[in-house]
């Protein structure tokens, strides 16, 4: 009698015991998985891949494990249906391309300005309004794509981008630029067709390496004199605006020309007042005016 109830005792206790749970996939397995889920076959390992190309895959959002890709530098989203991204993109301090065109975006995400690493950015046809200070945090950005937003200005922070060498905003809705664009010393190309643009800032001959601006149908009706005194300048564009006078019928070049012989002009005249008649300095801003209108 003992020993059969001994023997029904360990058959309780087997039967008492909880399965083992199956260990937590990793960061990596799921990544994997998502991947290869929406048709992504990778040849390196995770950790060595360079660029990764999701164009049209149909996508809204991207797997936090996305920062597994630690040699990632290229990194193609373009039509799909992203509104935000995950937060754990700006670690990869690897990634220096990152093209955004032609999602959903209505607003910068804050994970694109934290990936300091950046050296070309893409936003173009996306619903951006408007862009955050932030985007002056992208220290190392070099050329910069915002065309066809509905963006109607831009923030002062535009004026941190220490790097940047080409700035495209065509076919937007912005009706000025900041005056921070004058501290852009290494910009070199200036495409904003299609905008309701004005004037430029008084002081964009601070954009020393500046050679080509492109301000096609636009509303400018008279560009200050402060365009000729951009010493690298050699492209001026302003086809489909309303000049006024002189300016109207005359080429790229000549225009160019132009402003350059009037700039000259006010200095010679600010030069000779400040000699001759200090008191006069005053006046400076009206003679300059007539100086530029002649």
């Amino acid at each position: 009698f003992k020993m059969s109830f001994k023997k029904r005792k360990k058959k309780k206790k087997k039967k008492d015991r909880a399965p083992t749970p199956p260990p937590e996939p990793t960061a990596s397995e799921v990544l994997q998985e998502w991947l290869t889920k929406i048709g992504i076959t990778l040849e390196q390992k995770l950790g060595q891949v360079e660029e990764l190309d999701l164009k049209g895959k149909n996508i809204t959002d991207l797997p936090k494990q996305i920062s597994e890709l630690k040699s990632l530098q290229t990194l193609r989203l373009q039509e799909n249906s992203f509104k935000s991204l995950p937060d754990t993109l700006g670690r990869i301090q690897t990634l220096q391309k990152l093209d955004f065109s032609m999602n959903k975006l209505y607003t910068m995400p804050k994970q694109v300005y934290d990936a300091k690493s950046l050296t070309k950015l893409w936003l173009c046809d996306n619903y951006l309004e408007s862009l955050p200070d932030g985007i002056g945090n992208l220290v190392n950005l070099e050329e910069l794509y915002l065309d066809n937003n509905n963006l109607t200005s831009l923030p002062n922070g535009v004026g941190d981008l220490k790097s940047i060498r080409k700035m495209s905003l065509g076919k937007n809705r912005i009706e000025s630029l900041p005056d921070s664009i004058s501290k852009l010393t290494t910009l070199q190309i200036l495409s904003a067709p299609q905008n309701c643009v004005q004037s430029l800032p008084r002081d964009i001959c601070g954009c020393k390496s500046l050679y080509q601006i492109n301000l096609s149908h636009n509303n400018v009706e008279q560009l200050p004199y402060h365009v000729g005194a951009c010493p690298a300048l050699i492209d001026l564009e302003l086809d489909g605006n309303p000049l006024r006078g002189v300016e109207s019928v005359m080429s790229s070049k000549q225009r160019l020309r132009f402003y350059r012989e009037n700039y000259n002009r006010a200095v010679m005249a600010k030069i000779a007042l400040e000699r001759d008649s200090p008191n006069l300095m005053k006046l400076f801003p009206l003679i300059l005016e007539r100086a530029f209108e002649d």
